[in-house]
């Protein structure tokens, strides 16, 4: 029987993620900080939940699903809280 690892690597990326996501969100005000805030979360926890429980399949559905929201959210911050250039943005990234 093949033994799994103690730490895996796929749970750095979406940990690492949602921790920059909900660092960067409060620097562009309270509608960012809570526009950023339910990717960030849904990363962060999909990540912490990944080194602590790493057999579980789920986890990587709420990864995906923070993912998701995270690159249709992300353009507007990212494009200094224009939000008519940041729907022409969300569909490139």
């Amino acid at each position: 029987m093949s033994e799994q690892a103690r730490l895996p690597k796929a749970a750095w990326v979406p940990l690492l993620s949602g921790l920059s996501w909900l660092w960067i969100g409060p620097g562009h005000g309270i509608f960012f900080t809570l526009l950023t805030a339910v990717p960030g979360s849904l990363l962060l926890g999909s990540g912490v939940a990944l080194l602590l429980v790493p057999g579980d399949r789920r986890i990587t559905h709420y990864a995906a699903f923070g993912g998701l929201l995270g690159a249709t959210t992300g353009p507007a911050p990212a494009t200094g809280g224009n939000l008519r250039s940041s729907t022409t943005v969300a569909p490139i990234a």
